[in-house]
Order: structure tokens, then sequence, then C-alpha cells
């Protein structure tokens, strides 16, 4: 079975009606320009797809090989579900600009299935739950007609807004050697400004730089942290220079119980709700309506995304709302940028000393790009909502929303632990919460989601137009 993909190239922009978008979704950018956006978005998601395998090695103590198998497994199998996703497999995969990346929201499920039945347990929990949420898949589309623009701004509002405070955290260095120092004030705040400034600049020249803006951040704070001494290099010179994940390697799938199954099953069914709205989002983005046999094939990649990653040792799947705001941020919406991205993750995968090297950057520059991501999020999801807030409706539907998203962190762990552990994956994650009650209530409030106040977008250089719907 191969890849399916577009004939033929076509011209930047054709077919694509939504403002500040360069290269639309089947476009193919210049090889040069394809690289450096791919790679850009796989700056944006290493911090994840790298962080989850590391949390959980840390916690049941893994040793130095069985993490290193950990990483790649997560890394390659992240790469095969992001190209699948963005250029699909028959019904598989929304062919969107989506990248797959390994989630936290797993990180407690799985490090209950290791203490009960190590990684055995842990693939066959994912592979079971993975095929329930694959086959939910045919019910999910059916609720594409309630992902509206309205909602669609509310919950791109709500995951900017939920996410912001881990961006603080790496940009602040927050719990690192260097917090409150002048080299992290330095290596936060130069980067930030240079993705700002080519974010913003008018000048016809240097406007060209704007799609690349996080990725010359990034290469700009990395040399600056070399030069304060922040970059350890040991693990760089320790890593060896190739390394394959194997099939199964650190163990076979064993039956881990129904409880497991379950709890697998209700992270995946969380995840579900973001993979719906990082879809329709992205879609929305660039100015296209999402059809329902998108919305169920994204949530096909998704659920398969639990038998993949056992498959190469790696860890459940979804969708990265980071890598839907640097969409908007760079202009750049490609699918087949994303899928050189999946390329990338494969290729990283299987060159331990080139991750290690990414995986040295210092909190303080990757927290300059996720401030910049978040922050255009939150704002592309205000330049859609905005016109329906006027509706009392409506605004209730947000700050319902908002209320877990921004205060849910702030409770103590142990009123959270009090939470039935069946309903955890759902009700103790500011996101996940968020976005499921904002949801909720639009589904159960009285009243619809009226035409907005502003009938109509300017566009430049064209007629005025309806808010895409």
């Amino acid at each position: 079975m191969t890849l399916s993909t577009t004939d033929s190239s076509v011209q930047a922009g054709s077919g694509n009606d939504a403002p500040g978008i360069i290269f639309g979704v089947d476009d193919r950018p210049p090889p040069l320009q394809w690289l450096a956006f791919s790679f850009q978005h796989l700056m944006v998601a290493f911090a994840a797809m790298i962080g989850v395998p590391l949390a959980f090695s840390s916690i049941v103590k893994l040793g130095f090989d069985d993490q290193t198998a950990v990483i790649s497994g997560v890394l390659v199998a992240g790469g095969v579900v992001t190209m699948i996703q963005s250029l699909g497999i028959g019904p598989i995969g929304a062919r969107l600009p989506l990248v797959n990346d390994a989630t936290f929201k797993f990180l407690g499920p799985l490090t209950l299935a290791y203490k009960f039945g190590g990684f055995g347990a842990i693939y066959a929990a994912a592979i079971i739950s993975g095929f329930v949420i694959a086959a939910l898949g045919f019910v999910v589309a059916q609720i594409q007609r309630f992902f509206n623009t309205f909602i669609v701004g509310a919950f791109l509002i709500i995951t900017g807004v939920s996410l912001m405070p881990i961006a603080l955290n790496n940009l602040l260095a927050i719990g690192k050697p260097y917090e409150a120092t002048t080299a992290a004030f330095v290596t936060a705040a130069l980067p930030l400004a240079v993705m700002i400034f080519f974010s913003l600049t008018q000048n016809l020249y240097l406007r060209k730089l704007r799609t690349v803006s996080v990725l010359m951040g990034f290469v700009v704070g990395y040399v600056i942290a070399a030069g304060f001494g922040l970059i350890n290099w040991d693990p760089v010179v320790a890593a060896p220079w190739f390394g394959l994940a194997m099939p199964y390697a650190l163990g076979t799938p064993s039956w881990p119980g129904l409880a497991l199954v379950a709890t697998f099953t209700g992270v995946f069914m969380a995840c579900l709700i973001e993979t719906a709205g990082d879809a329709t989002a992205v879609a929305a983005i660039l100015g296209r309506k999402i059809s329902a046999q998108q919305i169920r094939a994204a949530v096909f990649a998704d659920g398969l995304s639990g038998p993949i990653s056992s498959i190469f040792g790696g860890f459940p799947m979804t969708t990265y709302g980071q890598n839907v705001g640097l969409v908007r941020l760079s202009g750049v919406g490609s699918r087949f940028v994303v899928a050189g991205t999946g390329a990338m993750l494969i290729i990283v995968g299987a060159i331990p000393k080139f991750t290690a090297l990414i995986a040295s950057m210092p909190s303080t520059v990757l927290g300059a790009g996720l401030v910049m991501t978040f922050g255009m999020i939150a704002a592309e999801g205000v330049r859609r909502a905005g016109p329906y807030m006027f509706s009392a409706r409506n605004a209730a539907v947000l700050t319902l929303g908002l209320v877990p998203a921004v205060s849910l962190r702030t409770l103590p762990q142990s009123f959270l632990a009090r939470i039935p552990q069946e309903l955890a994956p759902l009700l103790t994650d500011a996101l996940v919460t968020g976005l499921l009650i904002a949801l909720l209530a639009h589904l159960l409030l009285p009243g619809g989601t009226h035409e907005p106040a502003i009938a109509t977008e300017q566009r430049p250089g064209g007629p005025a137009v309806q808010p895409a719907e």
C-alpha cells in the first residue's frame, strides 16, 4: 500500500483563499524552502516528542539502553504516523498539515501499565485502545456540523491559553540551574526578539524570512546559549551515530487487564476531542471547510498510532496543537511540508547523536519559540471567534471553557486525586478539560451560534467574503 499524494505540484497560494497563507495545503515549496519549513515543524514538535519518553524513563528508572530505545521508538513512530496523517493511506489520514506527537496525557497510564506489566502491558493497552478509537472515527465524523467558526475560534483560544504556562516555564528556565541568571535572560530575550522582528517586519526583502522566523530564533538562541556554556555536550559525545527502533524491542504485548485498557481508552477519548479540533482548526486557518470524511480520517490515524507506535517501541500519539499554531505563524500550510517533518523524525530516530544535539537546547530558547507559537494559536482564535462574541450565549461558552484552561493547574494535587480514576484523563488536564467543557456548553446551552455582528471580512486585495464555516 502506498501513500497517496497529488499527482503534480501547484504554484504557491493556488486554490488558497485564507489571508496570510503563502503555501496552501496542496502546494509544494521549492526544495530548500521545503527542507527549512519541515525542519521548523520538527523543532516545534521535538520538545514533547522527547519530553514524554524522558519523563517516563525518569519515573520508572529505565536504564540507558532502554531509555535510548524508547526515545528512538517514539521518534520513528511519530514520523510514520505524521506521514500517514498528512499524506493519507486510503481512508486513513486527514491529508492536512498535522503533526502527530507523543503526549504527556498518556504519562500516568503508561507509568501505571509499566508497573503492573512492563512494556508488554503498555503495548497491548495501546493496541487495543487504539483500535477502539479508530472505530469511533465513524461516530466522531457526525459531529462535524457542530465545529463552526465560533467553536473553532473558542478551541484555539482555550488551546493557546492553556499551553502558555508551559511556554513561560521554559522561557524563564524554572527549575533549571541557570534560572534567574543573566544567561537565562539573554538566551530567552534575544531569540524571542528575532522571532518577533521577522514576524512583523514590513521590509520587502526581510518579509521573505517570516516563514522561518521561529527556526531563525532557535538557531540564534542555540549559538548564544553555547557561548554562555548552557549546553551540556556530554550526552552528544556519548551518543552513538546510528541506532534503529526494532519491533517490540522491549517486550511482546501481553494482556494488561481491563482497567488499564479502559484508562488508555479514556485518554485516547480526550485526545480525540483535540484531534477533531486541531483538524478543524488547521483547515479553517487555511480557509477551507473540513469534511466529515477528513475528521474521520484524522481520528483513524490518531487511533492507529496506538498499534503503530507499539510496533516501533514508542508511545501513543495525537495531533500536536503547537504545529497548528506554527501554520498560522509561518503562513506555510502545505501537507507535504509536514510529511517532510515525518521523514525527518524517522531519520532523527535512527541517529541518536543528532537527537542528543537537538535535545540539549536550553529551555529558554525553546520557551521563546513556544511563547510565539502558543500566542499565535490564541490570536487566531480571537480573530475567528471575535465577531461572534456579541452573543451572551457564545460568551458563556468561551468563559466556561477558559475557567479550567486557566485555573486547573492551580488546584492542589490532593483535590485532583479525589477525581475517579476513570474520569481523571478528562478532568485533570487544563487543555482537554477546557475543550471538553466548551464543547459541552456549545451543544447544551440554549440558542445557537448566531451570525457575527460583523458579517464580512475584507481581505487584502479582494472582495469582502463571509467567514468560513
